[in-house]
């Protein structure tokens, strides 16, 4: 059973089922999910990173550069992350 089924309101079950349809190439799939995942938990800088990183495969690089910042935001990234997060978002 899908976790989602136990439990709609659990943020990170979203932020999986979105990485997975990132994996298929699936990237609206996957930026539904995120959303639903940061709707849950605002607080949530794995989602905002995922969706980022989906945005910006999909070309959409001033909301992706948006999301990455976010992520940072709320957590700490690490100096190489951050680096290419600004080298991408100029």
């Amino acid at each position: 059973m899908m976790a989602i089924e136990l439990d709609p309101n659990l943020a990170s079950a979203y932020n999986n089922l979105g990485a997975g349809y990132a994996t298929k190439g699936q990237f609206g799939k996957a930026i539904f999910n995120y959303n639903r995942a940061i709707a849950l938990n605002p607080r949530f800088a794995l989602a905002y990173f995922n969706r980022g990183s989906a945005r910006m495969v999909m070309g959409n690089q001033m909301e992706a550069c948006s999301d990455l910042k976010k992520a940072c935001d709320l957590t700490p990234c690490p100096n190489n992350v951050m680096t290419e997060i600004m080298q991408q978002c100029k």
